[in-house]
């Protein structure tokens, strides 16, 4: 699709080419002399309306870039794990932060995680645990603003299997991977879009199902954002 600049450069292309094949004709003598008004009219009636529609583009692209420049914009960053322990419900804790110069608002969120395979394979889809769900303790973050959620796979428990995958080198990991619903102060709707493996380490295991900071590595896609 064309931009802005391009539409008006071939709006004056086709003036400027009937301009010419006008002028031509009429000098050639294939226009009557009484066609000369009729021409000039016929001018200046297509250069309004395209000075009209340029000029309504323009405000339309001064007003889309000053959106894009003052929005909201929320990121989604996991950085802790707990119950990493066989028998136990794994659950990593996420931090949402608004990036943006204006509120982000009625924010709702969906998160859940899964032993898949590393890389993740393509066309794998995640259960999210339950629906959208609102933060009801910030429903509304201003520029700079933060605010934590934990995801987990429901009721589902680590097997010794599962468990041996985070935390050693192997072709599985555990993801954690959701979305984040928004409105911004321009009123329109907007979502973000998440996906991260924990880094197998030793680590997790020494933490026997406490809480422990992990290295997050972001998957090569489901991670973009509107």
């Amino acid at each position: 699709m064309l931009d802005w600049n391009a539409k008006i450069w071939v709006s004056f292309a086709a003036i400027m080419g009937v301009v010419v094949g006008g002028t031509i004709t009429w000098l050639l003598g294939i226009w009557a002399p009484h066609d000369a008004a009729t021409l000039v009219s016929l001018l200046v009636a297509i250069f309004t309306a395209v000075l009209a529609v340029s000029t309504i583009g323009l405000w339309t692209d001064t007003r889309l870039s000053t959106e894009r420049q003052l929005r909201a914009c929320l990121s989604v960053i996991p950085f802790e794990a707990n119950n990493i322990v066989v028998g136990q419900v794994p659950v990593v804790k996420c931090n949402i932060v608004n990036h943006g110069v204006t509120p982000a608002k009625e924010i709702i969120h969906q998160a859940g995680l899964g032993i898949i395979d590393y890389p993740l394979p393509p066309g794998v889809s995640f259960a999210y645990t339950g629906t959208l769900s609102p933060l009801v303790s910030k429903p509304v973050l201003h520029h700079g603003q933060d605010i934590d959620f934990s995801a987990s796979p429901g009721s589902l428990l680590l097997s010794e299997a599962d468990f041996l995958a985070i935390t050693t080198r192997s072709n599985r990991r555990l993801y954690v991977a959701g979305r984040v619903a928004y409105r911004d102060a321009f009123g329109r709707d907007r979502e973000t879009k998440f996906c991260y493996s924990i880094v197998p380490s030793p680590t997790i295991a020494q933490a026997a199902g406490g809480p422990v900071s992990v290295e997050f590595s972001p998957a090569d896609r489901e991670n973009d954002w509107t």
